[in-house]
């Protein structure tokens, strides 16, 4: 059996209609678990097609006694329950074709697509599916190749979890378990949309013999500006299992509280929107980070292991763009002549911390930032700020703020390794179309009038991370601990089936 996702499945179905007795029986079928689309064939069932365009095209749909192959013809699936669908041509519109049609055309104009009315379609198998695990989620569409681990251990679970990206289906991305692990399938796509830097969509699942789904999202205009950097695929692949397996470990309770700002994070780089909003977009994750009612110096600081004076400006952005001052040159404007005023010094170390890439001394990686695609919407801002950079070499009369988002979007994606436990030197690994900061060292949220770089704190903070490193390695053990029982009991289970097997026959 190929992969589920891209088969076509025909067979035939009885569709009903909630305002009229129309009822055509053995109505042929193709169902296109793509685009959750079914074509009908309306050809033996003319008659009935001059009923439904009497009753109207508000009137609802449902396919019954549904009943499907795959395309090898081994395989059939049902649906326990009606499926509501809608044309989407009004019958009005299709009787008038087919009657211009006439009898002597050859071709078939009597197929009709009936797009499903609700987000999920949801088939059971009559054959049972010959599959490497009995559960499956599928999510999409990955705009990148990012490398997957090979198997996670879901915590508190004992649930071996195993990845794949199905090659033939552009961009989705698939973990599979013999353990039902669906109650933590959110936090694996939360991961993952991490990882890729965009937002996944659910395309299928499978429980047993039964598939849910949800169809294959249009490709987007979307950032994919991945956490993970493809230059040591040995480390990406050990960073996103770290991130996946410390995303599983979370308790409900911090897995809730973080989901928004994850979101923030996921879609404050998504380049289809103009770069202001995803400034604020990013900015927001830092606020819900915080948790205070105001977001402070101290805290931005903190989170986004900054200098105070790029932490205030960062700051003064974001209150200048959420508070109505309109693009980023107005807010910069404002921002030089109200908060950095008298202290000009401030705001162009600041700056330079946050972007050091000058064209005076490193054109190579100039011209390769201002190639980048994720850039050419907004290149002319990247051409204004190098003709400063020429003149006078620091950055006084303007702001580059296409480079300023994505040096917030690397701090928030080293904010999140520091939150998820990630060790420093597999975060510095992550990838970023900027020169990487130092890691994120989070400490105990201390009070915003607090120096954080007390010597109390840093003992603090020093003692955090030996705990830190000796959870992991404790956890690692009882991983590798589960992985070997769990491969016991299903090789246990394999001799039971063949056991069984053999008594049979």
């Amino acid at each position: 059996m190929g992969h589920p996702l891209l088969q076509r499945m025909t067979g035939h179905a009885t569709l009903t209609c909630s305002r009229s007795q129309v009822r055509i029986c053995d109505l042929s079928v193709q169902f296109d678990p793509e685009s959750l689309e079914f074509t009908a064939d309306f050809s033996p069932h003319r008659a009935a097609v001059e009923e439904l365009k009497e009753v109207g095209d508000a009137a609802s749909l449902a396919l019954e006694d549904l009943l499907l192959r795959d395309e090898s013809g081994d395989l059939e699936f049902t649906a326990h329950s009606a499926i509501e669908v809608r044309p989407q041509k009004s019958w009005s519109w299709l009787c008038i074709v087919w009657f211009m049609l006439g009898e002597s055309d050859q071709s078939n104009p009597y197929l009709v697509t009936l797009a499903s009315a609700n987000s999920v379609v949801r088939l059971d198998a009559l054959t049972p599916l010959k599959s490497r695990c009995f559960f499956e989620h599928h999510w999409g569409i990955a705009l990148c190749d990012v490398p997957l681990p090979c198997r996670v251990m879901a915590e508190g679970t004992g649930a071996e979890i195993f990845f794949d990206k199905h090659a033939l289906a552009r961009g989705v991305l698939c973990a599979f378990s013999d353990a039902d692990f669906s109650l933590r399938s959110n936090r694996i796509k939360a991961a993952l949309e991490l990882v890729f830097g965009q937002p996944l969509s659910s395309v299928m699942e499978r429980s047993g013999d039964s598939l849910a789904f949800h169809g294959l999202p249009a490709k987007g205009r979307l950032s994919d500006l991945p956490l993970l950097s493809d230059k040591n695929l040995e480390q990406a692949n050990r960073l996103c299992t770290e991130l996946i397996e410390a995303m599983l470990a979370l308790s409900d309770e911090q897995f809730d509280e973080i989901r928004a700002a994850l979101q923030f994070t996921v879609l404050g780089k998504n380049s289809a929107v103009p770069v202001e909003v995803r400034f604020l977009q990013l900015m927001m994750c830092v606020e819900a980070m915080d948790g205070r009612r105001t977001l402070g110096t101290n805290a931005s600081k903190r989170l986004l292991g900054i200098s105070a004076e790029a932490a205030d400006m960062l700051n003064g952005f974001r209150n200048q763009l959420a508070h109505g001052r309109g693009g980023y040159k107005k807010a910069f404007a404002a921002l030089s002549r109200q908060q950095f005023k008298k202290r000009s010094g401030e705001l162009k170390r600041a700056l330079m911390e946050c972007i050091p890439v000058s064209p005076t001394e490193s054109a190579s990686d100039w011209q390769e930032l201002r190639s980048h695609r994720l850039l050419r919407p907004i290149e002319h801002q990247m051409l204004e700020m190098e003709l400063a950079l020429k003149k006078d070499g620091v950055h006084v009369d303007q702001c580059n703020f296409a480079l300023l988002w994505l040096r917030l979007a690397e701090r928030l994606d080293a904010f999140w390794c520091a939150y998820l436990g990630v060790p420093p030197e597999l975060a510095q690994g992550r990838g970023s179309p900027l020169p990487a900061l130092p890691s994120v060292v989070l400490g105990a949220v201390l009070p915003e009038n607090e120096a954080v770089d007390s010597p109390g704190a840093n003992r603090q903070i020093e003692e955090l991370l030996k705990k830190n490193k000796a959870l992991k390695a404790e956890k690692r053990e009882l991983n590798e601990n589960l992985r070997k029982q769990g491969a016991l009991l299903r090789a246990c289970r394999n001799d039971l089936q063949q056991a069984s097997g053999d008594a049979k026959g």
